[in-house]
């Protein structure tokens, strides 16, 4: 008996711990639920709170700089007032994880805070130049990383900023030189001068720039160019007299500014020439270097010149005239071509199409010239200032024909389209320097395309020149500003 009640009694426990903890996990549960539906973006209760400001500007960081009276602060996306409204308009800005706050004319001190609205630092802080996390305190250089400020001991003049890297360009009684740091302020290089590399940066038609490197630099010493390594190992010899090499996987690539025309000499990381020729433009894929001159196509793979190249089911092939690229359906001579991802982009007779690697036509080589974004393809139709497209994603599904477009953020993340066939649509409101001065009429319908979301919307207008990647502030019916999210 003893023995089965002890047993009862055991039991039971566990039952109540059991339960306790049941009850524990699911109040956790639902404190998280609600957390996170409080943390959804509530449009209507933005506006709300933005409408009592005289101005606002759009979504720069999940804030938003607001004005009333002549004074500004920020708002968070849920229109949480932050930072209260006692700073100056004009060089007041949010940046990744604080603001800065203008006192005075730009050139006095500044406040920094934090996202969240408290103070960093308050007290005879500059800005320097306009890059927003160099400060300067009591002649002291400092940077800004996670809410803190590191100064560092550099008599600098100049600063770029790149990713996880600062190149301070400084005077020491006219001896010129440059340093490059980390965010935790370690000297890292000192050469006469640093310069951050392009990666897969080609300069083409078809090709933009690219983020930078974080692993090589070209620097100077002797007044010639060459390249290091992070760890200040020499890559290539000092011996070029120009600045522009860009990385590309395995290899280098001089931009040789000698000529009247640009023209590129390919290296590898060693340093060693591949090729004798001076290309006219290359494009790049993996460890591949397409060089093109003239209409011949030079094809290195792996420090050598090949003569084919195999993209998926397709065969690129070359002979001492031309390149033939053979898909599933058709061998079509190439004038020029570059590969972003499963898709290859080419050219031939003076038109541009994409096929798939498995061979399949994505878009009809028909077309001015081909620019990509990661879930986007832009066909564009001419070659005018304001070209018209058509808008095709990765399958070769037309999602939008006859639009004219802007690229409106950096890095191609974002874009903004305007329709063609609105009698009004002659350009870009607050975009276009002619509507600025009251030149045209703008457009009647926007469309957004937001890459990260891969979704095209319509709205009635765009505001400014700031767009978010989630968020954009466009003008409404009645004539009254919003912020809306980009679904």
């Amino acid at each position: 008996m003893s023995n089965g009640k002890r047993m009862i009694i055991n039991n039971t426990k566990q039952v109540t711990m059991d339960t306790n903890k049941f009850f524990t996990i699911l109040f956790a549960v639902l404190c998280l639920c609600f957390n996170a539906h409080s943390q959804r973006f509530d449009e209507k209760r933005l506006n709300d709170s933005l409408a009592k400001y005289d101005y606002f500007e759009g979504v720069v960081n999940d804030m938003i700089k607001v004005q009333k009276n002549s004074k500004c602060g920020f708002v968070n996306i849920k229109g949480e007032e932050i930072i209260p409204l006692r700073y100056s308009w004009d060089g007041s800005c949010c940046y990744e994880n604080f603001c800065y706050m203008q006192i005075g004319q730009i050139g006095d001190s500044v406040t920094l805070f934090s996202k969240k609205g408290e103070v960093i630092k308050s007290d005879k802080i500059r800005r320097r130049n306009d890059f927003s996390r160099i400060i300067s305190f009591q002649n002291k250089v400092g940077i800004v990383v996670d809410d803190k400020i590191k100064y560092l001991d550099a008599n600098m003049y100049w600063v770029d900023e790149i990713g996880s890297y600062f190149i301070f360009k400084c005077d020491d009684e006219g001896n010129q030189y440059s340093l490059l740091y980390d965010y935790e302020g370690n000297e890292i290089l000192k050469y006469d001068e640093i310069h951050f590399m392009l990666n897969r940066s080609l300069f083409s038609e078809h090709e933009s720039l690219q983020p930078y490197s974080n692993q090589y630099f070209i620097v100077k010493k002797n007044n010639k160019y060459g390249v290091v390594d992070v760890k200040d190992r020499l890559i290539v010899p000092f011996k070029f007299d120009k600045n522009i090499i860009t990385l590309s996987d395995n290899y280098l690539i001089y931009h040789n500014f000698n000529k009247s025309e640009l023209s590129f000499i390919v290296f590898s990381l060693s340093g060693d020439t591949l090729s004798s020729t001076e290309y006219d433009r290359c494009s790049t894929y993996k460890n591949y270097i397409f060089g093109w001159h003239d209409s011949n196509c030079d094809i290195i793979c792996n420090n050598k010149l090949t003569d084919r190249f195999k993209f998926g089911k397709n065969l690129i092939t070359k002979d001492s005239s031309h390149v033939t690229i053979n898909t599933l359906s058709n061998e079509s001579v190439l004038d020029y071509f570059y590969i972003n991802g499963d898709l290859l982009i080419y050219e031939t007779n003076g038109k541009c199409g994409v096929i798939h690697k498995n061979g399949k036509e994505i878009v009809p080589c028909n077309y001015f010239s081909i620019s990509m974004l990661d879930n986007l393809i832009i066909a564009h139709k001419d070659p005018s200032f304001e070209p018209i497209v058509s808008l095709f994603d990765k399958k070769g599904n037309c999602i939008k024909d006859n639009l004219r477009y802007y690229p409106f953020t950096p890095n191609m993340n974002g874009c903004l389209f305007t329709s063609s066939t609105d009698k009004d649509n002659e350009s870009y409101k607050n975009l276009h320097p002619m509507l600025k001065m009251g030149l045209g009429k703008p457009p009647k319908t926007y469309y957004i395309w937001n890459d990260k979301k891969a979704k095209l919307i319509e709205v009635k207008q765009v505001v400014g020149d700031k767009l978010s990647l989630d968020y954009c502030k466009v003008i409404s019916d009645d004539g009254t500003y919003r912020i809306i999210k980009v679904k």
